[in-house]
């Protein structure tokens, strides 16, 4: 299925990192439905055969899953540049889970697949557990978001607590506001007040 097709679904699963306006490196998540994770995580399916309606919407207050589908960076430049872009492309990544704290988007569990060791190596040091091999090389990871302590995750989290900290004044005010025009409502019409209690 052509990448333009997930992005129609989902405008914010592709995210590019450019130098002198030349494609370095992207990552790809995008929060999917539980049974498409766990084919995906399975080797039961890959990237391109995903079916777009499995791509849940980004919804304040909804709990989702997010799966790490893709991060490359380009291997046309030295090793130590190749790995500036990397750590470049997981920092944006960062500043982009924080602005989904920020709307209230809530993350469960984050998946994904590790193909090399450099790849295995990140999600390591990121306190992704380690799962099942899936064939040749790919190795099985996960991270619960709720029980990490991990340094990455701490500004998401804060910006989520954040979220809903502003939710809750916010139906506190609404609550009271309702109240105060109930009673309006009561002082200016007691006739209608006495016919309730009737």
């Amino acid at each position: 299925m052509p990448r333009k097709v997930y992005l129609e679904h989902n405008p914010e699963g592709d995210y590019h990192l450019y130098d002198q306006g030349k494609l370095v490196a992207y990552i790809t998540i995008f929060p999917l439905k539980k049974e498409a994770i766990t084919a995906f995580m399975k080797g039961e399916m890959r990237g391109w055969q995903l079916d777009p309606d499995d791509i849940e919407q980004l919804v304040p207050g909804k709990s989702i899953e997010v799966l790490l589908m893709d991060m490359v960076t380009t291997p046309t430049v030295p090793p130590q540049k190749r790995k500036e872009y990397g750590r470049l492309i997981i920092v944006n990544l960062l500043k982009i889970l924080q602005s989904w704290g920020a709307k209230g988007i809530e993350i469960t569990k984050f998946h994904a697949i590790a193909g090399t060791s450099n790849g295995q190596h990140i999600l390591e040091s990121a306190k992704f557990t380690q799962g099942e091999k899936r064939g040749t090389g790919r190795i099985a990871y996960e991270l619960g978001v709720d029980n990490s302590d991990t340094r990455w995750l701490r500004g998401y989290k804060r910006a989520l607590e954040e979220w809903k900290q502003r939710q809750k004044i916010s139906t506190a005010e609404n609550a009271s506001n309702d109240g105060s025009k109930k009673q309006s409502v009561r002082t200016q019409n007691p006739a209608i007040e006495r016919y309730r209690t009737l």
